[in-house]
């Protein structure tokens, strides 16, 4: 059997110890790099497809559509960024939407987010349904110099919205119709066209 002296084990243990730390540093080092570039990856992808948004009519063109059209800081605010995903006569009616309500509401309804969907996508008459949840605060007064932190809370929202899609003359999916649908639960065999007679 092989002794060995107790000086050699200690200075054994200490090399495996130095190497042990080296790994660790390094493997953090590799880690927190390709972190950095996979979130600059991502960052330029996200700027490539803003020119280009929806080449394909799904899941992920559509999500992209409802993150530009929920998230803003106030009303009007995301305009520039939801543009490229509609037609000029749908942005006219978003904007005109926004105008409105701006009059009314602008600085009571700040900081709205896109929180989840769920989008069907109808493929064969380019039709989507999403349901979006949504949050945003409202603001109970404005803020002024006596009182810049007014009253506010959080609030959820719901929103199915019903979009109808085209080509655009790039070949890209564009919508050309937005309209907000009222869904309602009905106990089975009550709901309308269920074929059953009152």
């Amino acid at each position: 059997m092989y002794k060995i002296s107790p000086t050699k084990l200690k200075i054994l243990g200490a090399v495996a110890g130095l190497l042990i730390l080296a790994g660790l540093i390094f493997g953090g080092i590799a880690l927190f790099s390709n972190h950095g570039t996979s979130s600059q990856s991502s960052q330029l992808s996200q700027n490539k497809q803003v020119s280009n948004p929806m080449t394909a009519l799904n899941q992920d063109s559509i999500m992209r559509f409802l993150e530009a059209y929920y998230n803003r800081q106030d009303f009007g605010d995301n305009q520039s960024v939801y543009k490229p995903f509609v037609t000029d006569s749908v942005f006219n009616q978003l904007t005109a939407n926004d105008d409105v309500q701006g009059k009314i509401q602008k600085g009571y309804i700040v900081n709205r987010r896109l929180v989840s969907a769920q989008i069907f996508i109808d493929s064969t008459n380019n039709e989507v349904l999403c349901t979006s949840n949504y949050t945003f605060i409202q603001r109970l007064a404005l803020p002024t110099k006596a009182n810049p932190n007014p009253k506010q809370s959080t609030v959820s929202g719901k929103e199915t919205l019903d979009l109808n899609l085209q080509k655009d003359t790039n070949g890209n999916w564009v919508i050309g119709q937005i309209q907000a649908m009222s869904m309602q639960s009905a106990p089975l065999g009550q709901s309308v066209g269920s074929g059953q007679a009152n």
